[in-house]
């Protein structure tokens, strides 16, 4: 570099030399490699300087391909690195750049890739190569510094579009995604004919699920994965893992239920719940508590302002030790939660009003769908659990808000059925079923709902609709209400026993002339029966 003067050696490197050249004689000295991978990415509009000093930092396949062989003196400063728009069809060279530059950014902690084109649409040969550097790639990533001795030393946890779970950091090196396989369990050694036969049906599709091991050590059949076109990796201080996401621009849907418990951990749940960044997420379903703490939803939807729709769904009581008393706080105003929906369950639930208080206020929600028993063992518990998420309901700021009410089983059978027997039981079960509407707390409630307009009530018999009749009419902002009866099925599924066509339009305006008698001031009031 010193045979010349630098302004010369300037005037070399402006007008002789192209892109290629550049990055070959960046090989031949320190001097030559920094101001040949200045000048190359200066060609694409992109500074050195820039790329270094960015949180996250951003490259595409040029910048890669010009970082990998980039030699300053110290390490890379790297926390968090986003590639985007790889070239798929030169995604094995790009992975060993990638790896290089891995190797020299200690700091780093969190590793996004996107590519252009789905993986698994390569062809044949060149997809299968690509898919196992990657996972090679994100098994060296979530193994630096750690130990090698032990195959189940290091979980990590794995979240797809369509399932997550737990498996070890050594094991992703041997997936086989090309062949719609994770980390199959060992088969048995077979025979030569069996072998044969095996070649002769092997899948050109994929299957539905595939049998995985997953890190207890037991055997799970999950969703084989059908694309990969982005995959991001992030390191958990808090636990020394990995949370690895594949195709997280696709996942749309969270369902936390017990089966991810048993397949994924309590400590995957929490690690996608306080970790995963999933910018096309909407739906959430929450079927389980387990490995929910009272902060941990309210971080996830903080994280995902673009959620419309939350379900929760608590059928089987969650023992005290292993479930909070609350997993909402503190209340937040979502900007983008439409659609509440809960199933209100016959045991203590004090997480479905802890999550009703908590998103109550949200400016944009705008539907409340509340389901429950008509009749249950416990109808003092149902009751608190309807009254206490009405309660909730109560204290929103919002107005014009539609309430949803879906009133299960049992059937009435006592309009249908001439039977003695049918009609004492049905007469005795009608008297107890919806009690919490009649109860004076309840119809004192029902009068501080201002901020309900609409309603839509489905049960599945009329005496049972006739019990909301008056708590209805208490609501002082209703402007319209639908009832659906759901009724064709009461006296059996065969087309013998089902009601007739005139028999539903008769028990609909029966129905209709009630409703509209005991709702003077309701603008509109439906009846649908079906």
């Amino acid at each position: 570099m010193a045979i010349f003067p630098a302004e010369l050696w300037e005037i070399v490197f402006d007008l002789l030399l192209t892109d290629n050249t550049l990055l070959t004689l960046a090989a031949v000295c320190r001097q030559f490699n920094t101001r040949c991978i200045e000048l190359f990415l200066h060609h694409r509009g992109v500074s050195l300087d820039a790329i270094l000093s960015a949180n996250p930092a951003s490259l595409d396949s040029d910048s890669l391909t010009a970082l990998a062989i980039y030699a300053p003196q110290e390490d890379l400063p790297f926390k968090m690195l986003t590639c985007v728009a790889l070239d798929s069809y030169d995604c094995p060279r790009l992975i060993v750049c990638l790896d290089n530059i891995i190797r020299r950014s200690p700091k780093l902690h969190v590793l996004s890739l996107s590519f252009s084109v789905d993986l698994f649409g390569l062809p044949a040969h060149e997809s299968q190569a690509a898919l196992a550097q990657l996972c090679g790639l994100i098994s060296r990533f979530a193994n630096r510094g750690k130990s090698t001795t032990s195959r189940k030393a290091d979980p990590v946890f794995i979240l797809t579009p369509d399932t997550m779970f737990t498996c070890s950091v050594r094991d992703v090196a041997d997936w086989k995604l090309h062949n719609w396989e994770f980390n199959p369990p060992q088969p048995r050694r077979k025979l030569w004919f069996e072998k044969q036969k095996a070649e002769n049906l092997k899948r050109s599709t994929a299957p539905a699920g595939t049998t995985t091991r997953v890190y207890s050590g037991g055997i799970a059949n999950i969703p084989v994965l059908h694309r990969l076109i982005s995959v991001d990796v992030r390191f958990i201080p808090s636990s020394n893992n990995f949370l690895v996401v594949l195709n997280p621009s696709r996942i749309r849907f969270l369902s936390l239920n017990p089966h991810a418990v048993d397949i994924a951990s309590e400590q995957c749940i929490q690690a996608v719940l306080d970790h995963a960044l999933l910018p096309e997420f909407r739906f959430l379903y929450l079927l389980t508590v387990v490995g929910l703490g009272p902060t941990q939803l309210h971080r996830f939807l903080t994280n995902h302002p673009s959620t419309c729709r939350i379900t929760y769904s608590m059928r089987v009581a969650t023992a005290s030790k292993s479930g909070p008393k609350s997993i909402f706080g503190p209340p937040m105003r979502h900007p983008s939660l439409q659609h509440l929906a809960l199933h209100i369950p016959d045991h203590p639930d004090p997480q479905g009003h802890s999550l009703i208080a908590g998103l109550v206020d949200s400016p944009y929600l705008n539907t409340l769908d509340i389901s429950f028993l008509s009749y249950t063992p416990n109808p003092a518990v149902q009751t608190d659990n309807i009254l206490g998420a009405l309660e909730c309901l109560s204290t929103s700021q919002r107005q014009n808000i539609q309430l949803i009410m879906f009133i299960h089983g049992p059937r009435d059978f006592s309009i249908f059925q001439k039977a003695a027997r049918y009609t004492t039981r049905a007469g005795a079960l009608s008297e107890l079923s919806c009690a919490w509407a009649n109860e004076p707390r309840g119809l004192q409630l029902a009068q501080r709902l201002d901020c309900v307009a609409k309603m839509e009530v489905t049960v599945l018999s009329a005496p049972i609709g006739r019990r909301l009749l008056r708590w209805c009419s208490l609501l002082p902002m209703l402007q319209q209400i639908k009832f659906r009866l759901m009724i064709k099925y009461l006296r059996g599924v065969s087309k013998r026993n089902r009601l007739t066509g005139q028999e539903m339009g008769t028990a609909r305006e029966q129905f209709l002339a009630e409703a509209m008698e005991a709702l003077p001031h309701v603008a509109t009031v439906l009846c649908e029966v079906t």
